[in-house]
């Protein structure tokens, strides 16, 4: 029963629990970005490892043909962002060294300073930093950050297990927002097929499951590895080796959760005996169908990945003989990959149907 107003507090009730952080995928804190740094407004962006923080940073001053100067305060001295005490003709004064003079010697040149790995910093050397965070002054010991200057800085979260500390709180205060960052994979396979380089086998696996993108489990030691964007990316690069899978099994066992890989494994020997794409195109009426759900969605995958706009046709009357969820797989990857296959006949004509525009709507 709920304790009458008035009453006081009562003791056996919890103090209310610390509401969750919101959350953004790496899509929406990129927009968020590209509006808040030519206001020059300092942001912070948390998150586990690997999440590509440091990318979405770096993609966005890109974007913005701004020079991208990074600092990793948790190698640094404060003396890297306060300045070297010195004496010069006499008089005490502080020197700029390191990326404080970099910084300062920007000019008129637009750039993005990016404060990597904040939160493992000493606390003195974010004491510092605070200093040149701080939106109206950007000044410390009389030195002031170019006007064409725009602050992000990225930290992992105290459990992340990453070895962040304390953050000083009027650290904290002084950025506009903290964005907690969190992908998934609906808006990043796609980044990753277009602007990532990724595998298509691994592009393919996260479509199929979502979930494993991002794992946070804690592992059973300190060497055991989780999935995340970044170590996705290193087993697209074991991919590329040209390894057969038998020879990958070890490499990927210890580049991601060994749960997950073993899953990725049996994916990954799916694709190897595929349907041979010449025989779709000589006989996409007649070319045998995969014989198991696991088999139909690595071949959806497989001709998206090697489809050209002079074979689509066929390519997709083969496809037709799939179920309705397939040829959507298909069709999606195909157009990711290629948009021009979009102004094709048979693509045309396959999301003009109705069952079609309500799964695309």
């Amino acid at each position: 029963m709920a304790r009458p107003r008035g009453l006081g507090a009562d003791p056996s009730t919890a103090p209310p629990e610390t509401p969750p952080p919101m959350i953004v995928t790496p899509a929406e804190a990129q927009a968020i970005l590209r509006k808040t740094i030519p206001e020059r407004l300092p942001i912070l962006l948390a998150g586990a490892p690997g999440v590509g923080k440091t990318a979405i940073v770096s993609q966005v001053a890109h974007e913005l043909a701004r020079e991208l100067v990074v600092s990793h305060p948790v190698t640094s001295d404060p003396t890297d962002f306060r300045g070297l005490p010195w004496m010069v003709d006499g008089k005490a004064t502080f020197l700029p060294i390191g990326d404080l003079a970099r910084l300062i010697a920007l000019g008129d040149r637009p750039a993005v300073w990016l404060i990597d790995d904040l939160g493992q910093a000493l606390t003195s050397t974010q004491a510092a930093v605070m200093q040149l965070v701080h939106r109206d002054s950007r000044a410390l010991n009389g030195f002031s950050l170019p006007d064409n200057v725009a602050i992000v800085a990225c930290t992992n979260r105290a459990e992340d297990r990453a070895g962040v500390g304390a953050f000083l709180a009027p650290l904290v205060s002084r950025f506009t927002t903290v964005l907690t960052v969190c992908p998934e994979a609906k808006s990043f396979v796609p980044w990753a097929i277009q602007h990532g380089g990724f595998h298509p086998v691994v592009a393919a696996f996260l479509r199929w499951k979502e979930d494993y993108l991002l794992d946070t489990s804690r592992p059973s030691h300190s060497l055991e590895q989780r999935c995340s964007p970044r170590t996705w990316d290193n087993v697209s690069r074991l991919l590329k080796l040209g390894l057969r899978s038998s020879e990958l099994a070890a490499p990927i066992q210890g580049a991601i959760t060994p749960s997950i890989a073993t899953e990725f494994l049996a994916f990954l020997q799916v694709f190897e005996n595929l349907p041979d794409i010449d025989l779709v195109r000589a006989d996409p009426d007649g070319a045998p169908l995969p014989p198991s759900v696991d088999a139909t969605y690595a071949t959806a995958v497989h001709l998206a990945r090697k489809v050209e706009r002079a074979d689509f046709d066929l390519i997709a009357r083969y496809v037709a003989r799939l179920a309705p969820e397939f040829q959507l797989l298909f069709n999606l990857s195909s157009i990711t990959r290629k948009p021009e296959l979009r102004s094709t006949t048979a693509y045309i004509a396959w999301a003009s149907r109705p069952e079609i525009t309500s799964m695309l709507s």
